[in-house]
């Protein structure tokens, strides 16, 4: 009577040996309630998409770096200053470029931004249309545009989509260099790197913006991160950096609402402006550094200042 009980035992002993021996560590474990064991799929300078319409994202790591510029940089502000050590304490995802139009376009196909006639420009006669949208950084939009775009790309993807805190832009544009900009000191002349205003004494071929990835790379892998079209970042605008958060994050609030001191005097900042960074093609080299930086109104536009995004990463 007590055989069968026997040979089911061992039956079952022996499937789960089997089990064992044939799945992955990873998957046993959450199969018994042990948790899930995964490896980190992102690598600093890996490349990706997640849709056939987003942006292409290439990871940016983590790093410490000092934000703003130093007193005996050229063509400084106030604005740019105290310098403060920023600590960005997770590597992330940034668009390898400025937002296209081809890829604002999808975004207007299916309701989720605007189609505006300011953003139907046929381009120069350098370029046809389909190769303009394709190939050319959206411009004259405005802060909130950029945003409804952010959102956009979270809710088609599940993943989070937002635009770049001042702290993490300047440290991606600076791509562990210290100088004015990242280039300097290379010996390279200013034309291999950015799109500038002509006063900036190159003539690179383009009177106006220029498409995308023109111009060489930071050591990021970052492309027209000075330079082409600015570009909107999600903190509001302050005069400069007093108090200013040293973790990467942005500021968002137009009153300090807590003192780091109780009798100390605190900033101002005003949300109904927010921050730009990166210079731009009619720009000339005291504003094409990485420290610069400019204040517009939320709903305004300019043919100047686009935008890219970023993507936190697991």
């Amino acid at each position: 009577m007590h055989r069968p009980l026997a040979r089911n035992l061992t039956a079952h002993w022996s499937s789960a040996v089997l089990l064992l021996k044939i799945c992955s560590a990873a998957v046993c474990l959450n199969m018994f309630g042990a948790g899930t064991v995964a490896a980190d799929p992102f690598l600093v300078g890996d490349r990706f998409r997640d849709c056939s319409v987003c942006p292409e994202m290439i990871v940016v790591p983590a790093g410490d770096f000092v934000m703003g510029s130093p007193h005996h940089e050229r063509g400084r502000t106030s604005q740019e200053g105290p310098p403060h050590r920023v600590s960005v304490r997770d590597k992330f995802a940034m668009a390898l470029y400025e937002i296209k139009i081809s890829e604002w376009k999808s975004c207007a196909s299916e309701g989720a931004c605007m189609s505006g006639g300011h953003i139907q420009s046929e381009g120069n006669s350098e370029f046809g249309w389909r190769e303009w949208k394709r190939t050319h950084p959206l411009v004259s939009i405005s802060w909130g545009e950029s945003k409804e775009y952010a959102a956009w790309l979270a809710s088609k993807t599940g993943f989070e989509y937002r635009l770049p805190t001042e702290a993490e832009w300047e440290h991606a544009a600076r791509s562990g260099t210290s100088t004015a900009r990242f280039w300097d000191g290379t010996g390279d002349a200013v034309c291999e790197f950015a799109n500038l205003d002509g006063s900036s004494g190159c003539a690179d071929g383009y009177e106006g913006i220029a498409p995308v990835g023109s111009y060489q790379a930071n050591a990021f892998g970052l492309y027209d991160m000075i330079g082409n079209a600015a570009e909107w970042v999600e903190d509001c605008w302050y005069e400069g950096y007093e108090w200013a958060p040293t973790d990467g994050s942005a500021r968002t609030r137009s009153l300090r609402t807590e003192r780091p001191e109780p009798s100390a005097s605190y900033p101002v900042g005003d949300c109904n402006q927010k921050v730009y960074r990166g210079g731009h093609w009619k720009s000339g080299l005291d504003k094409a550094r990485s420290a610069s930086r400019a204040g517009l109104g939320m709903d305004d536009r300019s043919d100047y200042i686009g935008f890219r995004i970023v993507r936190a990463l697991p």
